[in-house]
């Protein structure tokens, strides 16, 4: 059960770093971002975009010198909407991943439990399916220690 509260603490956490910023949806005007954990509902794809988002996932535990270490990876995806500057959606991409990058590696310890093992590394998809900009964060805490 314990990666299952890393990962709502950390979006949790994620929603209130987030709260303030607006991006272009498709089809849409300005909208907030919003975090998901673990995958995107499908319910939600019929009546809404689901850009700009969000998703934070776990991708595995290891253990490591009797620790645990969760590696979380965290996709940041945007709308490429334009603007007088031309298409905006890369901006926002980088903007937003920068922010959450930033709460990351300022944050030693997520919720009071989980130490910050490795700090966040930010990577934008090599090909970006155009208009949509994704990036991926990776970042690894400890769960605890394991008992033999």
């Amino acid at each position: 059960m314990t990666p299952i509260f890393l990962i709502t603490e950390l979006a949790k956490a994620l929603r209130e770093v987030v709260k303030d910023f607006e991006f272009v949806a498709e089809l849409q005007p300005a909208k907030p971002v919003t975090v998901y954990e673990q995958y995107l509902p499908s319910d939600r794809f019929q009546v809404d975009s689901f850009y700009p988002l969000v998703i934070v996932s776990l991708d595995s535990v290891v253990v490591e010198n009797r620790d645990r270490i969760a590696t979380v990876v965290i996709q940041v995806s945007t709308f490429g909407g334009e603007d007088e500057d031309g298409f905006q959606g890369w901006r926002d991409m980088f903007n937003l991943a920068e922010r959450i990058c930033q709460f990351l590696d300022a944050t030693p310890i997520l919720a009071k439990k989980f130490p910050l093992h490795k700090k966040s590394a930010f990577t934008p998809q090599e090909t970006q399916p155009f208009p949509f900009f994704n990036g991926f964060i990776v970042v690894e805490y400890v769960l605890g220690l394991v008992q033999y």
